[in-house]
């Protein structure tokens, strides 16, 4: 990342236009609390000439990453920025030892070819919620030999899932 905003807000502000933008796709999240996670330093962000141009919202519980959201503008995509914050996370992943990289994506959306064309495996589906009634992929990246203990957390990550078929596949 070369280029340096002298004001954090400006991309604090963007993570959330950008997530109000997709708002259907990605979930809501109170405003406040993208502030919250930035300054943990659980946003990754990805530039197109010195631009923002997409983001990764996500989370280590024990040994698993959880990506929460993944948003790259819609006329920048299939431009490698996926690709680009996804290698982010993994490298991230890695250095702190996380056996596993975990995200749901909504079962209508492309999105999934792009996370089974980064090498996840499919898991399990998971009923959607009460308002949009789409069904969630869950979707896993083993970075280690996974094991029992971390499949059980990977999947429990989120305790509304609702387990149709569990498919292990190293």
């Amino acid at each position: 990342m070369n280029f340096i905003f002298k004001d954090e807000r400006q991309l604090i502000k963007y993570v959330i236009k950008l997530a109000d933008e997709n708002k259907f796709e990605l979930g809501f999240i109170p405003h406040h609390r993208y502030e919250h996670y930035f300054r943990q330093g659980k946003i990754i962000m990805e530039f197109e000439n010195g631009e923002p141009c997409g983001f990764f919202l996500f989370n280590r519980k024990d040994n698993v990453i959880k990506i929460y959201q993944a948003c790259i503008e819609y006329d920048l995509r299939r431009l490698r920025h996926g690709e680009n914050l996804l290698r982010k996370i993994i490298f991230k992943a890695k250095k702190e030892k996380a056996k596993v990289i975990s995200l749901y994506c909504m079962d209508i959306l492309e999105a999934n070819l792009f996370w089974k064309a980064c090498g996840f495996q499919f898991c399990c589906k998971r009923a959607g919620g009460s308002e949009k009634k789409v069904s969630h992929n869950h979707w896993i990246m083993w970075l280690d030999e996974p094991d029992g203990n971390t499949l059980l957390k990977a999947h429990t990550l989120s305790p509304v899932a609702q387990v149709k078929k569990i498919i292990i596949t190293p």
